[in-house]
């Protein structure tokens, strides 16, 4: 993609972080969806080609794929076997993530028709998504410099009002797509990991780091910050593998000392501008102090780490074992026994061995990526793959996460067949004509 492609960047960040306006949302709903999977039947041959291209990393995913069927059967049926009738699990749970697999799926197939056959697929839609998470953000930073944009923006789109009603207008938890939370800054971090891993290689490749890659790293951190601790933790514990890497494996203490540097004087900017600007306060209390606290004392005054200790309720053996079929409570409307933790949630559901099952799905996607990806960029696979276990290991104490990154890394294996079916093709092409 030497060109610059403004229409895919803008559609990449329309379909990563889409919004609805107020006059019929259902509407707009069926029209996207209908155009993205339109797109991909359309495409389809390409993506045949590609799956009948690597059985060996498919298997991963077949396996995976029957354990997501075997999950859905289940939760329609205890719903049933308890009598409850909460199906909430399967739209609220299954569907999105079904859901996000076609998105990503989506992007793959539009990122390639962008790419010529001697460029990596699998750095293009790095790159393209690295962009999507910058747009977003820069939309917050906008709303935040012009305040009436914002009230503007947030009477014409469709949105829930007990979260819109629930933060002021400086707050930095507003995009285009209304409130911005949980979803989104995982979306960053997931994009600041794969700019970590193409660092990597270039790296690797003793090439140095192109300027942009730090230019959407900072913007990608800032949205951390924007929309949520979480994400800002997943991103700093990349950040520290990455460099453990780059400086025990490949000596790069100049880059280590100067990335080190560069977070420091901005952590130092914002610190000593907190007195002089609302915002930058706003930021260093909800965001760098909190963060800093977890990772250095494991505790934290805001009490956000307090009130998630306290979602961590005693359960019975039963519901451990077997679960209550209740995903929703019908009276609040909120998750069943009020609990934010994300492992909980299923448990009390579908009990903990459904969990696990889950979980061994996911863990089986990550293999097959960090297979396809470890035959052109070993060990940039293994890497990728073992930061988003972990991410996912932190981030499911605080919500659901590992259903947000399964069309991602699904889209991710389709690249990396795409892009060594391309190499291996060529490098027989050489060989034969050696031959001759």
């Amino acid at each position: 993609m030497k060109n610059k492609h403004y229409n895919l960047l803008l559609i990449a960040t329309y379909v990563n972080f889409h919004f609805w306006f107020k006059a019929n949302p259902i509407l707009q709903k069926l029209i996207f969806y209908g155009i993205l999977c339109f797109y991909i039947f359309i495409r389809q041959r390409k993506l045949l080609v590609w799956l009948k291209k690597s059985r060996e990393q498919f298997l991963y995913f077949k396996i995976a794929a029957c354990i997501w069927f075997i999950l859905l059967f289940v939760s329609a049926f205890i719903p049933l076997l308890y009598g409850t009738n909460d199906f909430t699990f399967i739209s609220k749970k299954i569907l999105p993530m079904a859901i996000r697999i076609i998105e990503q799926v989506f992007i793959i197939l539009l990122v390639e028709r962008y790419t010529q056959e001697k460029e990596s697929l699998i750095e293009n839609y790095f790159i393209t998504s690295a962009y999507s998470g910058t747009l977003y953000v820069l939309s917050t930073v906008l709303m935040l410099i012009f305040p009436n944009f914002r009230l503007w923006w947030s009477s014409i789109i469709y949105q829930d009002n007990t979260i819109q009603s629930s933060f002021s207008i400086n707050s930095t938890r507003f995009g285009l797509k209304g409130f911005t939370g949980y979803g989104q800054t995982l979306y960053c971090s997931m994009f600041f990991i794969m700019l970590m891993c193409l660092a990597s290689q270039r790296i690797i490749h003793h090439k140095k780091i192109n300027y942009k890659i730090y230019v959407l790293s900072f913007f990608l951190l800032l949205g951390n910050v924007f929309y949520g601790r979480t994400g800002l933790v997943v991103s700093v514990i990349a950040l520290l593998f990455m460099l453990m890497f780059w400086l025990f494996r490949y000596k790069k203490f100049k880059l280590g000392i100067s990335i080190v540097t560069v977070v420091m004087l901005l952590i130092t900017g914002i610190y000593i501008g907190k007195d002089m600007f609302p915002i930058l306060n706003n930021i260093y209390e909800w965001s760098i102090k909190s963060v800093a606290e977890f990772l250095f004392t494991g505790t934290e005054s805001s009490g956000s780490i307090a009130t998630l200790q306290k979602m961590h309720i005693d359960v019975s053996a039963k519901t451990f074992l077997v679960g209550d079929g209740w995903y929703t409570d019908p009276w609040t409307q909120r998750y069943y026994r009020g609990t934010d933790v994300g492992y909980l949630r299923e448990i009390l559901f579908y009990g903990v061995f459904n969990l696990l099952l889950a979980y061994l799905g996911f863990l089986l996607e990550s293999i097959g990526v960090a297979k396809a990806l470890n035959r052109l960029h070993r060990p940039l696979g293994t890497f990728f793959s073992f930061v988003v276990i972990l991410s996912i290991a932190l981030c499911e104490y605080k919500g659901e996460t590992y259903s947000n990154f399964v069309g991602i890394m699904f889209a991710i294996w389709l690249a990396s067949v795409r892009d060594y079916n391309i190499f291996k093709r060529n490098i027989h092409g050489l060989y034969n004509k050696k031959e001759c």
